[in-house]
Order: C-alpha cells, then structure tokens, then sequence
C-alpha cells in the first residue's frame, strides 16, 4: 500500500476505516502520524513535536469531531519527545 501524504484514504482490510498519514522526514523534532478514523472513534499514532504539525493534525482532529462526536484514542510508539511533545500542547 502506497500512503499518500496528507489524504484521507481507505485503509486496507478494515470496514469503515480510513487513515490519514502524516509523513515527514522524520529528525530530532518530529516524526511521523497518523490518523485513524472509524465512525465508532479517532486514532492518533504518534503526536509528533513540531508547531506546525501540531495545528494542522489538531485542525484535522476538530474537523473529525464536529463531523461526528467519539472517542479520540492516541498510541505511542515510543516516548522519546519527537513523537509525544504534541501532547504537552493546549
């Protein structure tokens, strides 16, 4: 499967499930996320660190929750601070 960047796609072998890939090239600051919608919540994996990446997945996270109200569940693959900083945001 090939991701396209920053597009809400169909994700493989699932119902109802789409992703949406946040990729960069990852270094000290940041790494990539991802996004997971289902209409039953949100996934976020791997926050990231960078303010821009920051406003726009929170842009992308409000957009998700006004479309329909659920949980928003957030994995960690690991805890160095280029991938959970975001969650020390307001």
């Amino acid at each position: 499967m090939v991701l396209i960047n920053q597009v809400w796609q169909p994700l493989p072998g699932t119902r109802q499930a789409e992703i949406y890939p946040y990729l960069r090239k990852p270094d000290l600051l940041s790494s990539n996320s991802c996004l997971i919608r289902t209409p039953e919540q949100i996934i976020m994996i791997d926050a990231g660190a960078l303010a821009a990446q920051t406003a726009d997945l929170g842009r992308i996270l409000k957009e998700c929750l006004r479309e329909r109200s659920r949980p928003v569940i957030i994995y960690l693959t690991h805890c160095h601070i280029d991938h959970c900083l975001w969650l020390s945001k307001p």
